[in-house]
């Protein structure tokens, strides 16, 4: 079979003030969706 993908990424214009927020599981904002359904917002190491 064939996949496709699309996809959406934003990236903001100015980086964290620190690391410490970046890593931070309460403000890691990727999320998951197929056809408007969410799947998953937890995923193991970094992107």
């Amino acid at each position: 079979g064939e996949v496709e993908f699309r996809s959406i990424l934003y990236i903001p214009g100015m980086a964290p003030l620190n690391n410490e927020e970046v890593m931070n599981p309460k403000t890691k904002n990727i999320r998951l969706y197929v056809k408007r359904v969410f799947i998953s917002d937890d995923f193991d190491g970094e992107l």
